[in-house]
């Protein structure tokens, strides 16, 4: 694809969705070796905090956000086992490690199945106990990493799909494997783990990276083009192509001229995003964007005790300019105020309990938000285990719930189990409770539903 259309492509994605499309842009110079120069000493994290923008924020507008149902969700029977969400224009892909074998789907923006696609073979369990898959998606298809038995041991398995659901290749890594992750854009592919102790990449044996992450970057053929070492497994691609790892506080770009990123101070509890245009790092009060500079653009602060409230912001996709981020409120005094940017939710003296899942989409130049969306009745678990995939068609979010799922949906995880509770004082109590088949209890005893917990993808319509 010539590079002024793909660069087109993309501003229209992010126009359209606010989207970050991991397809990269042209292509670079041969990739150094692990043997490449030291980085550059990198500048202080006080340095560059001096030249974050932290501006208060402005009044608050009113708070009316638009409600925000599912275009469709995808639950069980379809959906099982562990899996992995991925998305390019126009199309979106899930890899799902099933108990005997692979599958992988494609589906249109409306949910619809284009194609699916049977690899045989077990999921096997990484060392650091994972068994999930992890996907990319390429520029026609899709890049998915297994865990897997390789010769005896526990590796992975690497296998490129075309755009017609087509295996093109596939390659094993042996050895012990965790922390696996992969990345893609045009004409490359990046694959990131730690390896504690020796492994090999299709018979070759790997170097020692001596308590670094290793990322392999393959071509389209699934040729290795270069190996590279660095103190973390995150990988990403930049606007660019070229190839960063990140983890443990720092960022490394690998490929094109090294170089070195104090993310946070080691001993900080920090938790970065990445993305194709940098990383946002997340502490217990703020939000703070850190592009490929190294430079902080921006800062969001919220209260860290907002009066016994919980602000807890995932980011979706960011920019210097620009933030979409998933904000989960969760209160338990009455009459509290809680913040996040110029965002304010006010409980009412009634409310008991207020628990809430916004969308927002703010413009962190002038620190105001441009639009906010409020999750239509979001299952209890939406702010712990939902992962969120940007597209050209909306927000994907993925995860598990119990019960019942909302979102605008019918939709209940089944089938429920009944446990009868006593409800007599400790001394006089016979048994504490008990399993029934049927939603009814003896008398002394009360009825507590169970629901198992159901994997689900949706999709928002977040303009």
């Amino acid at each position: 694809m010539p590079v002024a259309v793909q660069r087109a492509m993309r501003a229209k994605v992010w126009s359209t969705a606010f989207s970050i499309v991991l397809l990269g842009c042209t292509h670079r110079g041969a990739a150094p070796n692990l043997e490449a120069p030291p980085a550059r000493p990198a500048r202080t994290i006080a340095d560059d905090m001096a030249k974050t923008r932290r501006t208060s924020p402005p009044a608050a507008p009113p708070f009316s956000p638009t409600p925000l149902r599912a275009m469709w969700a995808i639950t069980p029977p379809r959906l099982e086992g562990t899996f992995h969400v991925a998305a390019a224009p126009g199309s979106i892909y899930i890899a799902i490690c099933r108990e005997l074998d692979v599958l992988v789907e494609r589906l249109d923006p409306r949910g619809a199945l284009v194609w699916s696609a049977q690899i045989p073979g077990m999921c096997a369990r990484f060392a650091d106990g994972s068994s999930r898959p992890i996907a990319a998606a390429t520029a026609d298809g899709i890049v998915v990493a297994l865990p897997a038995m390789v010769d005896g041991l526990v590796g992975a398995r690497v296998l490129r799909l075309d755009s017609a659901g087509d295996i093109a290749w596939e390659r094993r890594i042996r050895g012990e494997v965790r922390n696996l992750d992969v990345a893609a854009t045009r004409g490359r592919i990046a694959i990131c783990f730690d390896h504690p102790t020796s492994t090999s990449f299709e018979g070759r044996p790997l170097p020692t990276s001596d308590g670094d992450g290793i990322a392999l970057e393959l071509d389209d053929h699934g040729a290795r083009v270069g190996t590279y070492a660095a103190p973390a497994t995150r990988c990403t691609y930049d606007e660019e192509s070229h190839l960063w790892m990140s983890g443990s506080g720092s960022a490394e770009r690998v490929t094109g001229p090294r170089r070195h990123i104090v993310l946070w101070q080691a001993n900080d509890s920090y938790e970065a995003t990445a993305f194709e245009t940098g990383w946002v790092v997340q502490q217990r009060d703020n939000l703070v964007f850190v592009d490929h500079d190294g430079a902080r653009p921006w800062r969001i602060d919220w209260p860290a005790e907002n009066s016994g409230c919980l602000v807890q912001p995932t980011p979706i996709a960011a920019t210097a300019q620009r933030l979409l981020a998933s904000v989960f409120f969760f209160c338990r005094p009455r009459g509290a105020t809680m913040h996040f940017g110029d965002v304010t939710i006010q409980s009412e003296p009634g409310d008991a309990i207020v628990e809430r899942v916004l969308v927002i989409d703010m413009d962190t130049v002038t620190m105001r938000t441009r639009a906010q969306f409020e999750l239509e009745h979001p299952p209890k678990q939406m702010n712990r285990s939902m992962h969120y995939v940007p597209s050209s068609h909306g927000v994907l979010a993925y995860g598990h719930f119990q019960g019942s799922l909302g979102l605008g949906t019918n939709i209940t995880s089944g089938p429920p189990g009944y446990r009868c509770v006593t409800t007599l004082p400790r001394d006089a109590q016979t048994r504490g409770s008990y399993s029934t088949d049927a939603p009814f209890c003896n008398d002394g005893y009360r009825l507590r539903t169970d629901y198992p917990s159901w994997p689900v993808v949706a999709l928002f319509p977040v303009p």
